[in-house]
């Protein structure tokens, strides 16, 4: 389950900082048209890959309720870390990929 949060977490992410205005908060510049493209699939690509495990995990009605609930939490985590503390995006997320690789690790 760890993992099927990240990955949604992640293209959540992906799919903010493919927007110029996200992107500049975070990273001080402006995004390319180039990397604006491949961001958003990123970010797509990793909802789809969430999605897939919470379903793999569990059965597909289970696994759709599961994915739109921790969609919801992933949305309001980024937008107030977005409104609050934009500057610390990628630092909090190399934090959650820590605390989700222990979680995995340590799973027994």
């Amino acid at each position: 389950m760890p993992i099927g949060v990240f990955l949604t977490y992640l293209g959540l992410v992906f799919l903010a900082l493919s927007m110029n205005k996200h992107y500049k908060e975070v990273l001080n510049k402006n995004i390319e048209q180039s990397m604006q493209k491949f961001a958003k699939l990123l970010g797509f690509a990793f909802l789809i890959m969430g999605f897939f495990v919470f379903v793999k995990m569990f059965s597909i009605s289970l696994g759709i309720t599961y994915f739109v609930a921790i969609l919801t939490v992933c949305v309001l985590t980024i937008a107030m870390i977005l409104t609050y503390k934009a500057k610390y995006l990628m630092q909090i997320s190399f934090l959650f990929l820590l605390l989700t690789l222990v979680l995995v690790l340590f799973n027994n």
